[in-house]
């Protein structure tokens, strides 16, 4: 099998994969939104009673910097792709802000429970924080994977085996983005 077929079996199979990657993914979500905009649907009161949601600093906080993570992951694959040096500035800039999200999202639990909303206190704060949590799991699995690009941003040639590694965990990256700033217009603005 010569490079080049071999090069477009690798990826087709990492399409495919990436695919049932994020259409699970999406499945995952997609029946955790179903579910609060049902119970929301069906409360006589919005917030229910008794229950005092936190003001949008902190979840504004964290939806700022995941945009701003998504860019210079964007910027770093850019670089990449021209083996421009900025790429190893984008790739670090890339994982404070990963760091940054995770800081701010325990800043975010921390107001939650400063107005009464903790994991315990009924079902608005149980699905608040299952979303929060299953997406702050995802989270880390997305900055171990940014986190294993390392050698693969600072290598002095391009592979084919990178392209797609950089191009794949991006998908996932902004994916998570994306995930979160529908978290934060459902739980927080609507």
């Amino acid at each position: 099998m010569n490079e080049l077929t071999e090069n477009k079996t690798l990826e087709a199979q990492s399409s495919i994969t990436m695919t049932i990657l994020l259409v699970s993914f999406s499945m995952l979500f997609g029946t955790l939104f179903l579910g609060y905009l049902i119970f929301r649907a069906r409360s006589a009161q919005w917030p229910p009673m008794g229950v005092t949601i936190p003001g949008l600093f902190a979840p504004s906080l964290s939806t700022g910097i995941i945009a701003l993570s998504s860019l210079t992951y964007f910027l770093m694959e850019s670089s990449f792709k021209k083996l421009n040096e900025k790429r190893k500035t984008y790739f670090f800039l890339t994982e404070l802000l990963i760091l940054g999200f995770a800081l701010s999202q325990f800043n975010l639990w921390s107001e939650l429970s400063k107005v009464g909303i903790n994991s315990d206190s009924g079902i608005l704060g149980s699905m608040i924080y299952g979303f929060t949590w299953i997406h702050a799991g995802h989270i880390l699995v997305g900055f171990l994977l940014v986190s294993s690009l390392y050698k693969t941003i600072f290598a002095e040639k391009i592979s084919f085996k990178g392209l797609l590694k950089v191009k794949n965990y991006g998908l996932i990256w902004h994916f998570l983005g994306i995930i979160w700033v529908l978290l934060y217009l459902m739980l927080f603005i609507f």
